[in-house]
């Protein structure tokens, strides 16, 4: 029997993804894993953070050094959430571009966090240059033109 059906003419060969669809697919996948990284390495440094926290909490000092210690463990404890909150926002905006990449939506956004990414060494470089190479593809462009209507 041959690769087409002969009662209907149907094809019966699977249907192949071509490369822009395999392509957009692996750089969904990446940005998940990415985003996974980020608050991986987010949650190690909170561990982190509350360990150092509780050993400074039992140390035994004066007054004065004691004061000094809790301006300068404020002052860290603020940066840390500004970048906490910086990155995780990151993490959604990576998770989004992904669900995005798959299903050929906001071209911009995911252009726009692909250049974000490329700021990243190593990993978001590679996945932003990356995107952005696909993105800027015209089948690519025609794609996501055709989905928004």
């Amino acid at each position: 029997m041959s690769e087409q059906d002969s009662s209907n003419g149907a094809d019966l060969r699977p249907a192949v993804p071509d490369a822009d669809e395999q392509q957009l697919m692996a750089l969904s996948i990446g940005h998940y894993v990415f985003a996974g990284t980020i608050m991986l390495f987010w949650g190690g440094m909170l561990l982190q953070l509350y360990y150092v926290n509780s050993i400074l909490k039992q140390a035994q000092m004066s007054s004065e050094l004691q004061l000094q210690q809790d301006q300068l463990l404020d002052t860290v404890h603020v940066v840390l959430a500004v970048y906490f909150a910086l990155f995780l926002l990151h993490a959604i905006g990576l998770i989004f571009a992904g669900i995005s990449l798959k299903r050929c939506r906001h071209r911009t956004f995911c252009l726009i966090l692909a250049g974000l990414n490329c700021f990243l060494f190593p990993i978001g470089t590679v996945l932003g240059g990356f995107t952005l190479v696909v993105l800027f593809r015209p089948s690519v462009i025609q794609r996501f033109a055709s989905k928004v209507r």
